[in-house]
Formats: structure tokens, sequence, C-alpha cells
């Protein structure tokens, strides 16, 4: 019997509340600027919407690493991971790089939309959105599939992570440290974006379009934050493993939960936070679900009605942006 199983397990039971939440939050953010045509036209919410996917991905794996730690025994687990191991993680890892290319979009964007913002001919348009998301889900996918060619692994860990803070495996070691290293370094390229933005708009003063788009920055560069923040704790738990002997004197069940199940929890929080960071607090989107939870739950509702709803939705929320602009 693995002795640090059932403990690493209990400390999973949180995933339970968690996971369905990031599935339902994150589909309803997807779907509604999906089908909406008036969000599909800003190029910022595409690249939200997009990022939502990726972590209705990421909430898949979770559920399913989860289910199954639960639903089995350690050595009716370890019979099954190689079979059971590449398809969750395959789905982990194309999750985790969608995120972290999503969040230096959204910068990006946001970055061009402000720094720019005298310049019409220098913009992001819906079209070339969609072509980066397309780019940024086939990177996805390359690299969530170079384990199946041989480089690197998904059974290294009974979490099925491609990440092993052990050089016991060279090439999956290899391949574990270029995953974090190239993570890491998509949200870094953000951090001198936002410097620059921030201080362009405060030298901007009270230049209506530029701060009302540094107001938006400011939301996604939290979001963003939030998202290093996640990902860069375990990794410095794995860094102290490997490089110092911080956890000589732990017990293998404590290390297994630091290692394990602390790093699926993080990464659970950051994709349940994720959407509650932006879209739930964008005026539009919220304007928007709430037009479609009325029509649900009055689908007897006319046209005008319908309508008139929308209007007053409208006009409150106007109402309340000019209030906090002035």
């Amino acid at each position: 019997m693995h002795r640090c199983w059932d403990s690493a397990n209990e400390a999973l039971y949180i995933e339970y509340l968690l996971t369905p939440l990031i599935i339902i939050f994150n589909l309803t953010v997807f779907f509604t600027m999906a089908t909406t045509k008036t969000l599909r036209k800003l190029p910022c919410m595409l690249l939200v919407a997009n990022l939502a996917l990726s972590d209705f991905f990421l909430g898949v794996y979770t559920l399913a690493i989860t289910s199954s730690r639960h639903a089995m025994t350690y050595q009716a687990f370890v019979s099954v991971m190689s079979s059971l191991c590449p398809a969750i993680s395959f789905v982990w890892v194309v999750g985790q790089f969608a995120a972290a290319l999503s969040s230096l979009l959204l910068t990006t964007e946001r970055y061009i939309a402000i720094i720019f913002s005298m310049r019409p001919s220098i913009s992001v348009t819906a079209m070339a959105c969609l072509y980066c998301m397309v780019a940024s889900w086939a990177i996805a996918v390359f690299m969530a599939s170079l384990p199946f060619f041989g480089v690197g692994t998904y059974t290294t860990t009974t979490f099925c992570l491609p990440i092993q803070p052990a050089k016991g495996i060279p090439h999956s070691f290899a391949y574990s440290a270029s995953v974090v290293a190239i993570g890491i370094l998509l949200y870094i390229i953000t951090i001198p974006m936002y410097l620059h933005i921030f201080v362009h708009v405060r030298n901007s003063g009270n230049q209506m379009g530029i701060k009302r788009d540094g107001k938006l920055a400011k939301k996604i560069s939290i979001l963003v934050t939030s998202n290093l923040m996640f990902f860069l704790v375990p990794v410095f738990i794995g860094v102290l493993w490997l490089m110092t002997q911080t956890f000589s004197k732990v017990s293998l069940t404590t290390r297994e939960i630091l290692v394990g199940s602390l790093t699926t929890v993080c990464f659970s929080i950051n994709s349940f936070l994720n959407p509650l960071l932006y879209a739930f607090r964008d005026r539009r989107f919220r304007v928007t679900l709430k037009h479609r939870l009325n029509r649900l739950i009055h689908p007897n509702t006319t046209f005008v009605q319908q309508v008139s709803y929308r209007s007053a939705a409208d006009t409150r929320s106007n109402a309340g942006n000019t209030i906090k602009l002035n």
C-alpha cells in the first residue's frame, strides 16, 4: 500500500466544490461571449472567452484525476496509469499553455489599444484575435503531444502531471523544466507591458478613452497576476525540492501533498477565480448574461418586453459608469 495515497486524496476533497464551479463559470463565459454578436466583435472579449475555454479544460483534468484517485486503490490506479494518464495529462498541458498564451494575448491587446490609441492604423481586430487564438491552441496541442513522441512522459507521478522535480529520468526532467520555463516566460513578458501602460495612463491625465481603457487594463492585470502567482507556487515548491534540502526532513506524506495535491488545488483556484476577476466584473457581459437569464426564467416574455428590459439594464449600467467616471 502506498502510505501517502490516502492523505494526498483527502487533500483533494475541496476539488468537488471547486471543479463544478470552474466548469459552470467558464462555460457560461465562453458560450455567452461566443453566442453574442456584440461581444464577439470586441477583441478583448474574444480573448477572455479563449481563456475561459482553457480553464474549462483544466477543470476537466481536475475532475478526472480527483474522481479517478478516489475511485481506485493505489494498486488499481498504477495498473491503469499507462492508459489513463496520457489522456488526462494531455488535457492539462493543453489547458495550461492555452491559458498562459491567452494571458499574453490579452495583455498585448490592451497594450496596443492604449499605447497606440492615437494611431488608429495600429490596432488589434477581432479577426486578428481569432488567428492568434487558433495559433495559441496549435502551440498548446504541439507541446502536449511531445510526450507521445518520447519527449517527456505523462506517467511519472500519480497525479499524471508532466512536472517532475527530479533528475532521475533525464528526458522527463528536461520536458518538465521546459514547460515550467516557457510558462514563466509567457507571464513575465507581460510585466513591462503593464508598467508602460500604467505610466502612459497616468501621464495622459483625464483623456476619457485612455482612462477607460486603463481601467480595463487594470482588471486584466489583476487576472494575469493571479495566473502568475498560482503558477509560481507549485514551481517554487519544485525548485526547493530540487535545489535545496528543505524537504529532507519532511515526511513523505507531507511531500506528496505539497508536490501533488497542493499543485492541483492551486491550478483549480486559479481557474475558479479567472472568470470572476474579469468577465463577471465587465458591465457588457453582466448585462448580456442578465438578459439571457431573464429570457430563460420568463420564456413567454414578448419581444417588446425583452427590448424594454435590455434598454433599462443598459441605462442603469451606463448611469453607474457615469457616476464612477465623475
